[in-house]
């Protein structure tokens, strides 16, 4: 007989079952953080350009992971998909940026072109990888 599970092991394992989409254009930003989701379990999936993205997320994701150079103008095609989820979906926006100040006030800017999105979790560079990984599983 199999040992009684808990709450949290079910919904880690409903969790895990979902993708995580990656997009962190520059540097080995992308292949990094694929690495850690890999080492606890997650998948994910790397995602080349905001096309990409898009096209991937038409087929289910549970989280979008993404550094704040992806944040520019066209992104606003990206809202408007994220927007166009079902009512039920939860999909979280995960953000890697910059500390400085100046960088953060770009951020503001930048996180507006997502529009009024409420799941979206900021995370400052250098990230711990165990920052990165409770931030998608919460």
């Amino acid at each position: 007989m199999e040992p009684a599970r808990d709450r949290t092991d079910t919904l880690r394992d409903v969790y895990n079952e979902q993708r995580v989409l990656v997009w962190a254009p520059f540097g080995r930003d992308a292949s990094v953080l694929c690495g850690v989701l890999h080492q606890v379990g997650i998948d994910c999936l790397i995602c080349k350009d905001l096309r990409e993205v898009r096209d991937q997320l038409r087929h289910g994701a549970g989280a979008l992971l993404l550094t704040e150079e992806t944040l520019t103008p066209p992104v606003i095609q990206l809202a408007r998909d994220i927007e166009a989820q079902p009512s039920w979906s939860a999909l979280h926006l995960t953000v890697l940026a910059t500390g400085d100040e100046t960088a953060q006030q770009r951020l503001k800017l930048r996180i507006s072109y997502l529009g009024a999105r409420r799941n979206i979790t900021i995370l400052t560079r250098p990230a711990a990888p165990l920052i990165v990984v409770t931030a998608l599983e919460s």
